[in-house]
């Protein structure tokens, strides 16, 4: 039966106590703060006022180790639902966690110590339940803005973390957080289009798990539509995914436009097929719809297993972020590396696609035949060994002496 508080908590948040108290029960409990470190313009800084629902379109880095900062501003981003990614650096030892793309953040507070500025974002629900918060006001352990800035003093007082220090962290974390390319923070519900990117200036990664919107840009002829079986007016929903051998592609969906605030999807003949390949859309624009994928089941994730690599290990390895600056920008799964011969033969640059990871030993099999007679051919499957480049930040090769 329900109660009377059970029906004033449902008239006013849509929401019964129960699913309420799941709520706070999966967003709350294990709350840990994750640091982000930036200098903001003043500008800038105005926008976050205590309160305010932001919402990033990129996934948003952060970490878990906590000191001093050399930066003006720091984004202190209290979460018990980032994601893990410290296993997959490299020496970098960051203590990197990731929000998801699309993940909402409420400004808990904006405070200003010895001129440094914290902004306290909560990390929200990455369902719908997120919207439960979007007024909501918090004072509980964890939560408390004088414990929250007391701590923040503390810090203040700390020798910033020499790894967390370092160009590489900093440009990595140099976005504002929930900042869109006109200036604006971008708000909670997504808008069709509020931001487009060409597809040839983005990383395979930004792509990856969204239907996605294409159209010609301002450079491109279009013709790249003529692959798409059906008449296209504004452009095409998309699904991106990886093949093993044609690389980053995008499996057509549907012709789709922007109605407004809304997505508007043409029907389309199911029995056509077609699949566009990410080498002939490098002056095309592209958005995320946040449309669900399994709206398009057939043409996003059920299409997927018919192109999943044999081998699980090479999923795995598209997930290793640390060799992304070795990535062929079109292959994912294809790296640039060195071959490196103990005798007089000079070392030469070769690629190799990644093909599985045996015993912590990455290992690809060689596309091309060396210019040289180094004792390997095409199609030899060699184990790769690294060290950290300073403009890169990684770099690979075969040690033939020990192949």
């Amino acid at each position: 039966m329900e109660t009377n508080l059970d029906k004033e908590t449902r008239g006013t948040l849509g929401v019964g106590v129960e699913e309420l108290e799941g709520a706070l029960n999966d967003m709350l409990p294990g709350l840990t703060t994750y640091v982000r470190d930036v200098d903001l313009d003043p500008r800038v800084a105005e926008l976050y006022a205590p309160g305010l629902v932001i919402r990033d379109k990129a996934p948003v880095d952060a970490s878990c180790r906590v000191g001093g900062m050399i930066a003006t501003h720091r984004f202190a981003i209290l979460s018990n639902h980032m994601h893990d990614l410290t296993e997959y650096e490299h020496d970098t030892n960051w203590g990197l966690h990731v929000a998801l793309p699309e993940s909402r953040f409420k400004v808990v507070d904006v405070y200003e110590y010895e001129g440094k500025a914290q902004i306290t974002l909560l990390h929200l629900l990455d369902d719908e339940r997120w919207r439960l918060f979007e007024h909501a006001e918090f004072d509980m352990p964890g939560l408390n803005v004088e414990d929250i800035r007391a701590r923040f003093r503390a810090r203040c007082q700390q020798e910033p973390i020499p790894e967390l220090a370092t160009s590489q962290w900093l440009e990595r974390c140099a976005d504002p957080v929930g900042l869109g390319p006109a200036g604006e923070l971008y708000a909670p519900d997504p808008m069709p289009a509020e931001a487009v990117w060409l597809v040839g200036e983005t990383s395979f990664r930004a792509l990856m798990d969204n239907v996605v919107f294409l159209a010609p840009g301002p450079d491109d002829d279009g013709t790249w539509l003529k692959a798409v079986p059906e008449e296209v007016e504004a452009g095409i929903l998309a699904w991106p995914y990886i093949d093993c051998q044609c690389g980053l592609s995008f499996r057509y969906i549907c012709p789709a436009a922007i109605d407004g605030a809304s997505w508007v999807t043409h029907e389309r003949d199911e029995s056509l097929f077609a699949i566009i390949r990410a080498g002939a859309l490098t002056q095309a624009i592209w958005c995320p719809t946040g449309i669900d994928p399994h709206a398009f089941e057939r043409f996003t994730y059920e299409a997927d297993e018919v192109y999943a690599p044999k081998n699980p290990a090479v999923l795995e390895l598209r997930d290793t972020e640390f060799l992304d600056p070795i990535r062929h920008p079109l292959f994912p799964d294809d790296v640039q590396v060195l071959l490196l011969p103990s005798g007089p033969a000079k070392p030469e640059l070769v690629w190799l696609r990644l093909c599985d990871l045996r015993d912590g030993t990455i290992l690809g099999t060689l596309l091309n035949e060396p210019e040289q007679d180094l004792g390997v051919h095409a199609g030899d499957v060699l184990p790769l060994a690294f060290q950290k480049d300073g403009e890169r930040g990684i770099e690979a090769a075969v040690l033939l002496d020990e192949v």
